[in-house]
């Protein structure tokens, strides 16, 4: 996967959506930043807390709101873990539409 042509395809998605503000592409460049943190694996196993200290989200609601945000304009997959332990599974997907 190509970190660099994922990140400037998303920046050019985000310029042009109004819809877009600076906590959508935090999160999305903390995502990309674990994915390589992760030895580029996919899917990732994060924790939101983990992702909302390293995106600077401090609010759960905004952070949820953000990520269903990004999960409907398919820059990623997510499966929710209900456990503790645990943390969701994060897929980046490679082609954005």
């Amino acid at each position: 996967m190509n970190i660099d042509k994922l990140v400037y395809e998303f920046m050019d998605v985000a310029r042009e959506d109004p819809t877009m503000g600076p906590s959508h592409i935090s999160l999305y460049l903390t995502i990309v930043f674990m994915y390589q943190q992760h030895d580029r694996k996919m899917p990732i196993e994060i924790k939101a807390r983990q992702l909302m200290v390293a995106a600077k989200i401090k609010s759960a609601g905004t952070y949820y709101k953000y990520l269903q945000n990004l999960i409907e304009k398919r820059f990623i997959s997510y499966q929710p873990s209900r456990s503790p332990v645990t943390g969701s599974l994060i897929t980046i997907n490679e082609k954005l539409d």
